[in-house]
């Protein structure tokens, strides 16, 4: 998240790669791991607390700590809620009180800059941004809304993690930064691509981007439409047919 501020505001670093980016609150909000502590707390440390009990004991099929609350939120790709969870809309008023707060350090709010409107003095970016089908840190849902921002969903790489998870089912349920397990057999072949595509683009000064390997698990750019929803992979995960019906993508494109 820091890196995309950065990236924006920093005119002598041309190109960057950018490994699960989301924005803050609602990142917090959706995530299984942080949605207790991060605004759960805040809410019950209020006067009047917020908590609104029982709240979500699980988001997308994960479970979720205490304290739990419920806002009441569709996501993107959901219709229209009314409202009928008591205590939901003051919840909701918090909620955009913090985000409102905070978007003058927000990946959300700087990413038109790294190259649909650059700041002044401050030349457009290239760009790659990566990130994981099922991420329950950084959620697919808070990484879309900075593509959607920026315009840059022709530079994002989706890894697949689903359809790995159906050829092995051993492997861990949360791909946030398999980037870091090079020394995990199941999953090193995985976190090769990630780093040789990094490698590569930055070693080009940004102007080459290649399809990483094992290909079948990438999508290269990610294949309309964006995954709006939090696509959390558990034990009772019922895996979803490949979004792209082409044989195969371009190895490279720049």
């Amino acid at each position: 998240m820091w890196g995309t501020i950065f990236l924006a505001v920093e005119p002598d670093v041309r190109a960057g790669v950018f490994n699960s980016v989301g924005t803050p609150y609602d990142n917090l909000r959706l995530s299984p791991t942080f949605r207790a502590g991060s605004i759960g707390v805040p809410l019950a440390s209020r006067t009047p607390s917020l908590i609104n009990s029982p709240g979500l004991t699980a988001i997308d099929g994960v479970s979720v700590g205490p304290p739990r609350f419920n806002e009441n939120l569709p996501l993107r790709d959901q219709p229209p809620v009314i409202n009928t969870v008591a205590g939901a809309m003051e919840i909701q008023e918090v909620l955009d009180h913090m985000k409102w707060a905070t978007q003058s350090a927000s990946s959300l709010a700087c990413a038109p800059y790294l190259r649909k409107n650059p700041l002044p003095g401050v030349p457009a970016k290239s760009v790659l941004f990566q990130f994981n089908i099922g991420d329950q840190i950084t959620t697919n849902p808070t990484t879309m809304v900075v593509l959607r921002a920026g315009d840059l969903a022709d530079r994002a790489t989706l890894l697949r993690y689903d359809l790995a998870y159906a050829e092995n089912p051993a492997i861990a349920t949360n791909p946030h930064l398999l980037i870091r397990n090079i020394a995990v057999p199941s999953v090193a072949p995985l976190a090769r691509g990630i780093r040789e595509q990094i490698a590569v683009f930055l070693a080009s000064d940004g102007t080459l981007t290649i399809h990483p390997e094992p290909m079948r698990f990438f999508e290269v750019p990610v294949v309309a439409p964006l995954p709006e929803s939090l696509n959390f992979i558990h034990y009772s995960f019922v895996i979803a047919p490949r979004r792209d019906q082409c044989p195969g993508h371009a190895e490279v494109y720049g």
